[in-house]
């Protein structure tokens, strides 16, 4: 029981918005989405799919990493936030690493989605 009581008083005093916990979801559930369509693309790739189909797998990769590049940001900013005002110096550094590593990620993925569409599409 007393280790409850602590938990409750934990969530109480640090309690994390409903929109943080959200985007936060989100963000990791982009980042898997925009790996398996990388995997995709190169299982695709070595198989022979159709060009219309690797175009459409390439399309879709540079949108969810657009997405994922914003609401990474989205959650980076409101980390630091909360870094300054609330103090939680280990989760929110957890969660910086984490969203950088997310940006990183995905203006590599949309750059290489945008360079190889453009290439398949020819001069």
């Amino acid at each position: 029981m007393q280790t409850e009581n602590v938990f409750i008083r934990q969530l109480k005093k640090h309690p994390l918005s409903f929109l943080y916990r959200l985007i936060k979801n989100i963000v990791f559930s982009l980042f898997f989405f925009c790996l398996v369509l990388v995997v995709l693309y190169i299982a695709g790739d070595y198989q022979n799919f159709q060009t219309e189909s690797q175009q459409l797998i390439l399309s879709t990769l540079s949108f969810s990493s657009i997405v994922l590049l914003l609401f990474s940001i989205l959650i980076f900013g409101e980390t630091i936030i909360r870094l300054i005002t609330k103090g939680e110096k280990l989760k929110s550094v957890a969660v910086l690493l984490a969203m950088i590593f997310n940006i990183i990620f995905s203006v590599i993925c949309m750059s290489f989605s945008n360079i190889i569409f453009y290439l398949s599409e020819g001069f």
